[in-house]
C-alpha cells in the first residue's frame, strides 16, 4: 500500500486482541433476545429479529432463502441444531482439542468480529455514514453484520450507506489463482507507476468490475502523459509571458473562464452522482482541451496576450486542474 501512495489506516485491529470485547458483544445480543446458545455455539435468531420489527436481509432481500449462498458462510442451512434455517453463527464451538475460550466456551469461528471490533475500537454515534466491502460479501456476510449490529445497539439502522466495490478482472476475467491470471501489486508496479494505477481505477466505475489489462493500462498511461504535457505547457507559457501580458480580458479569456466554470460544475455533479470519477476525469480533460485551444489562439492573435501571471485564465484553469489531480497523484507533485 505504501508503494501505491495509499495512506495507512488510523487503527489496525487484530481479532486475537479483542476476544473479550467480542464475547461481551455476543453476550449482549443474547441478553437482548436476538441470539441463543446450542452445544457451545451461539446463533443469531433471525425470526426473533424480524418479529421485533427489524428487517433481515436489507442489502439482498431476494437472497435470504438461498441455501447455496448460505452454505458458503456462517448461515449454513444444513446445520440441524439451529432454530431457524436462516439463523447464522455468532460463535462456533470448536472441535475437541482446540483452543478454549472463556465465558462462551470453545471457540472455532466468529462472525461477531465485523461489527464488534469497530464498536470496541472507536466510539461513534450511529447510524454511521457509511461502511464498505467487496460486492460478493453483500449476502449473507454483510446482511448478517447489519443485523447483529442493530441487535446489539437496539437501533433500527446501524449505517446509512454500505458501499460494495467491484472485483478486479484481468483482461475481462475475474482475477483468480486457479485461472492463473493472478498478479501482485509488486509485480504490476515493475511495469507501471502508482499514478498510472490511480488513473486506471478512476477511469472505471468503483461499483462495477474493474478491468486490468494492456488496453486499459495504455489508456491510463496516455492520460497521464496528457496531464504532464498540460502542466508543462501552461507553466512554460506563463513563465514566458511574465508580467508583461495584457490583463484586460478578450473574448478568448471569457470563453476559457466559462469553460472553467462549466468544468467545476460538471466535476461536482459527477462526483455527487455515485462517485462517478470517470465522468469527472472526462470533464477535466475537456477543460484541458479548451485550455490548449486558448493557448494556441491567444498566441496566434497576440504573443503574451492574456497570459499574465496576474490574469485569472489560464491561472484559474491550472489551479483548478491541480486541485483535482491531487487525488490522482501518488507523490507531492505531478509535473
Amino acid at each position: 500500500m505504501k508503494a501505491l501512495g495509499v495512506r495507512p489506516p488510523h487503527v489496525l485491529t487484530r481479532v486475537t486482541e479483542y476476544i473479550d470485547a467480542i464475547i461481551n458483544y455476543v453476550e449482549k445480543i443474547v441478553q437482548h433476545g436476538f441470539a441463543y446458545a446450542v452445544n457451545g455455539s451461539v446463533y443469531f435468531d433471525t425470526k426473533a429479529f424480524k418479529e421485533s420489527g427489524h428487517m433481515y436481509g436489507k442489502l439482498c432481500p431476494w437472497s435470504v432463502g438461498s441455501a447455496e449462498l448460505a452454505a458458503e458462510s456462517e448461515s449454513d442451512f444444513a446445520t440441524s441444531e439451529k432454530r431457524n434455517r436462516s439463523d447464522f453463527a455468532l460463535w462456533k464451538a470448536s472441535k475437541a482439542g482446540s483452543h478454549r475460550g472463556r465465558r462462551l466456551g470453545a471457540m472455532d469461528g466468529l462472525d461477531g468480529t465485523s461489527s464488534a471490533l469497530p464498536w470496541r475500537q472507536i466510539s461513534l454515534d450511529f447510524p454511521w455514514i457509511f461502511t464498505q466491502g467487496a460486492i460478493d460479501l453483500r449476502f449473507p456476510h454483510h446482511d448478517n453484520e447489519l443485523a447483529q449490529a442493530e441487535a446489539f445497539h437496539e437501533c433500527s439502522q446501524w449505517v446509512n450507506y454500505f458501499l460494495h466495490a467491484g472485483h478486479l478482472h484481468i483482461e475481462g476475467h475475474k482475477m483468480s489463482k486457479s485461472l492463473k491470471n493472478f498478479i501482485t501489486i509488486r509485480q504490476a508496479l515493475e511495469k507501471y507507476s502508482a499514478r498510472q494505477f490511480r488513473l486506471l481505477f478512476l477511469l472505471q466505475a468503483w461499483d462495477k468490475p474493474i478491468n486490468y489489462g494492456e488496453g486499459a493500462m495504455a489508456d491510463a498511461v496516455g492520460r497521464e502523459k496528457q496531464l504532464r504535457n498540460f502542466f508543462q505547457t501552461v507553466q512554460a507559457e506563463m513563465r514566458a509571458a511574465g508580467e508583461q501580458g495584457e490583463e484586460a480580458w478578450s473574448a478568448l479569456e471569457k470563453t476559457l473562464n466559462a469553460a472553467v466554470s462549466t468544468a467545476q460544475a460538471e466535476v461536482r455533479a459527477r462526483l455527487e452522482d455515485n462517485f462517478d470519477t470517470a465522468g469527472a476525469i472526462s470533464a477535466l480533460f475537456d477543460l484541458i482541451s479548451a485550455t490548449n485551444v486558448y493557448l494556441k489562439d491567444a498566441s496566434a492573435k497576440n504573443a503574451g496576450h492574456g497570459l499574465s501571471c496576474c490574469s485569472p485564465p489560464p491561472s484559474l484553469c491550472l489551479g483548478f486542474c491541480r486541485s483535482l489531480v491531487c487525488w490522482i497523484q501518488a507523490s507531492t507533485h505531478l509535473a
